[in-house]
Formats: C-alpha cells, sequence, structure tokens
C-alpha cells in the first residue's frame, strides 16, 4: 500500500454509475462496469458518494464483488470514510459473507486489522459486539493478535 493510501477518502461524481449499481445489487453489471471502467473504483475527491468497497460490505456483496475492487484497487481496503471506518469496520458491522472478510483481512494485514474508526472501534470489537461467528473472529486475532489488547474510547 502506498504511504499516502490511508486517508478519509470519498469517490467522485463519476462513480456514480457505479454505485447505482451497487445500490441496485446489479453485481455482475457492477463487476463489468468496474472492468471497463477501471478508474472509477480508484477515484477519489471530495463527493458524498459512498465509497465503493465499503457500499459492497455494506450491503454484504458476493465476494466476487469484493475480489474485482481490491483486485483493480489494493488500497481501497485501508480508505476510511468521514466516521474513520475502514470496508473491514463495515464488513463487521453488516456481517459480511466470512470467505469476503478473509479477503478483506489478506489484503488489508495488520493495517486494517488494527486500525480504528473515530470512536476508537477496531474490527475485533465490532465483530464481537455484532455477533461475528467464531472463524472471523479467530481470522481477526491470527492476523494480529495484538487486536485484543486495544478497547474503544470506553475502555
Amino acid at each position: 500500500h502506498s504511504n499516502n493510501a490511508k486517508k478519509n477518502i470519498k469517490t467522485s461524481s463519476t462513480s456514480s454509475s457505479l454505485i447505482n449499481l451497487l445500490r441496485a445489487r446489479d453485481w455482475h453489471r457492477a463487476t463489468q462496469y468496474m472492468q471497463r471502467y477501471p478508474h472509477e473504483v480508484k477515484a477519489a475527491s471530495s463527493s458524498a458518494s459512498p465509497l465503493p468497497l465499503h457500499l459492497s460490505c455494506q450491503l454484504r456483496a458476493p465476494t466476487y464483488v469484493i475480489q474485482s475492487i481490491l483486485t483493480m484497487n489494493s488500497d481501497a481496503v485501508i480508505w476510511t470514510d468521514g466516521q474513520g471506518w475502514t470496508p473491514l469496520h463495515v464488513a463487521m458491522l453488516y456481517g459480511l459473507r466470512e470467505d469476503a472478510v478473509v479477503l478483506l483481512i489478506k489484503y488489508g494485514g495488520t493495517e486494517a486489522v488494527m486500525s480504528r474508526n473515530n470512536m476508537g472501534w477496531t474490527p475485533l470489537l465490532l465483530a464481537l459486539r455484532h455477533g461475528a461467528n467464531t472463524r472471523i473472529i479467530q481470522c481477526l486475532l491470527e492476523a494480529d493478535c495484538r487486536s485484543s489488547l486495544i478497547g474503544n474510547h470506553a475502555g
């Protein structure tokens, strides 16, 4: 990942077609669109549109959609939204499938697992709070066992 990759990023308005396809859960057309317009997966500006990987995690997109985004823009795995949430945080909140979570951990590594949102929550804390299965908890711990030592701002 590039050194400046972890920053608060929002997609540009040019991604609205991709975002609309994702919101419509038209996964096949969304992946075709990404292949045709890969720059939209990498686009970043001050627009209020959600980030494609964040939205895909929120909507529990199939793993092949998550893989397509990561293949075209591996830095997206550590991008944060306005609340400091990475895609892994979003995945823990919305219950993304285990195989997709494993992919996020693989691409994001320690940086993704140890990241805190603006309230101090790590993906592990969110996973525990929202009832993630034990395999997901195990994957988070295996990626970096130090994440079990981190509390949120409340302790």
